[in-house]
């Protein structure tokens, strides 16, 4: 979030664009982790607790900075 809202200089279009492209896989991969998938696979269970509660207090901000970066049906 820190580099959507602060982009590198001259990097603004670059940086805006890609988390325009890559917000919902972000946001899909967040939530399978969130509900204690694997770091790296996207089936199972086993999370760790802590990741866990912090996928889900980050989660809905992400949404609105990529909402407000112009991504749909976050």
């Amino acid at each position: 979030m820190y580099t959507l809202r602060r982009p590198p200089k001259h990097y603004e279009d670059f940086v805006c664009f890609h988390f325009l492209e890559r917000a919902h896989v972000i946001l899909e991969v967040g939530k399978a982790y969130a509900e204690g998938a694997d770091i790296g696979f996207l089936g199972g269970k086993s999370g760790t607790l802590k990741l866990q509660k912090e996928l889900s207090d980050i989660l809905p901000r992400l949404v609105e900075s990529f909402t407000r970066n112009g991504a749909k049906e976050c």
